[in-house]
């Protein structure tokens, strides 16, 4: 999952944004992500001596703040949680034995 920091003196084009976006895609790695996102985690949990579920229960009910890192961490969990049920729902379609549809 790559990672760009844009700022006013950088910002892409609306072509140079959509080819960056359509790189992403190709070079995706879900499983590479997950261990990168499961890494960033890692940090903030032992920064802060508290698990993500806990601090993201925490922020849901409004008592860990807006801190710039309250928000990352959220934000990195909210990611974490999302591409962990794609992963274990596509592991789930590939073990079971029903036909899997393919576009092409």
């Amino acid at each position: 999952m790559p990672e760009y920091v844009f700022t006013q003196e950088n910002l892409p084009t609306r072509d140079e944004f959509s080819r960056l976006l359509e790189e992403g895609r190709k070079n995706a790695n879900p499983l590479e992500d997950l261990l990168m996102l499961e890494r960033k985690l890692l940090l903030f949990e032992q920064k802060y001596n508290l698990s993500s579920a806990d601090h993201f229960a925490q922020y849901q009910r409004g008592e860990r703040g807006d801190s710039h890192d309250a928000i990352r961490w959220t934000g990195y969990y909210r990611v974490y949680l999302n591409l962990k049920k794609a992963i274990n729902e596509t592991l789930d379609l590939v073990s079971s034995n029903e036909p899997i549809a393919v576009s092409a």
